[in-house]
């Protein structure tokens, strides 16, 4: 029983962070038209007289940085499948305003895929 309830920790655990957290809300984000990445820039951009050139170099490199560590995390946790479903968690987050009942749907089928892929890992 212990041995099932940590494997049910492991699959709430992926879907959680990488599922729901980058997949669904980056999705929601580009649904609503807000993007962090320009966000941050705009307000650094606001300060570059006073930053070392190489900062601002670093600030527009780190985001691509951070979302190729994040793809690399997702497919050493659950190969393909986790990333498919991390795929669908986004389109779940993106088509959310305009078709709900496929945005559930598309995060079910995530959920789903995300159980797969870390089973078969």
């Amino acid at each position: 029983m212990a041995r099932k309830n940590k494997a049910f920790k492991k699959y709430l655990d992926f879907f959680r962070k990488y599922v729901l957290v980058f997949g669904f809300l980056n999705g929601v984000w580009i649904a609503i038209g807000f993007n962090p990445k320009s966000e941050v820039l705009s307000l650094v951009s606001r300060f570059e007289h006073y930053l070392n050139p190489w900062i601002m170099v670093l600030f527009g490199i780190l985001p691509t940085m951070l979302f190729l560590l994040i793809i690399y995390i997702v497919y050493d946790k659950a190969r393909i499948w986790g990333l498919i479903a991390v795929l669908c968690g986004f389109s779940g987050g993106l088509f959310l305003l305009s078709y709900p009942l496929l945005s559930i749907v598309l995060v079910i089928i995530a959920l789903l895929l995300s159980t797969i892929g870390i089973r078969r890992r």
